[in-house]
């Protein structure tokens, strides 16, 4: 407590030292009379010394580093920890469908994967992709490459021409990038129905 008083005292301290050189106080003339006694002119407050001001900043500093050296470290946060999914089968959108009226929907049955751009508005949706999918087979997190089913995505209009796409899991979520007009952004889709 007495360092924070401290603290603040120098701060206060340089403070007024700092306005003392910004603000200076007009001066009063009062007209002379004969009978009069003449106006006493207002004390003029010395400047500080550069020295002691420099003083006094340093131990503010000082007092200021020490206090944040003396506060105890905060844990950090447990990692989540991710469990393995059986097998991803059914339907699956993308994270935060809910607020947005266009995006990502997927089926997953056995060992192939078909990703359509679904909107809310016209309830329309295009094939984006389709391709092979790799079940987790007891493994928590993991990446591989689907193979583009040509025999269909070859008559999409929309649906990508890449050769591989790569996905990769973790948990429950799902996630890919994707390519449209020159924009890559990574969609993670999470489980709507099994």
């Amino acid at each position: 407590m007495k360092k924070n008083l401290a603290v603040i005292l120098a701060s206060l301290l340089l403070l007024a030292g700092c306005s003392a050189k910004t603000k200076e106080e007009p001066k009063v003339e009062t007209p002379k009379t004969e009978n009069a006694p003449s106006a006493v002119e207002p004390e003029v407050e010395p400047e500080p010394e550069p020295e002691k001001e420099e003083e006094a900043e340093a131990e503010a500093e000082a007092e200021a580093k020490a206090e944040v050296e003396a506060e105890p470290e905060t844990e950090p946060e447990a990692e989540e920890e991710i469990v393995a999914i059986e097998s991803f089968e059914g339907a699956y959108a993308e994270k935060g469908y809910e607020e947005i009226t266009s995006y990502m929907l997927a089926e997953i049955e056995g060992d192939t994967i078909h990703i359509y751009m679904y909107s809310e508005t016209d309830e329309s949706s295009i094939l984006y992709w389709t391709g092979s999918f790799e079940q987790p087979e007891g493994r928590a997190e993991y990446s591989f490459d689907s193979v583009n089913n040509k025999e269909e995505s070859d008559f999409a209009l929309f649906a990508s021409k890449d050769e591989t796409k790569t996905f990769t899991i973790k948990g429950g979520d799902i996630s890919f990038s994707g390519s449209m007009l020159g924009m890559t952004k990574t969609f993670h889709l999470v489980q709507v129905t099994p």
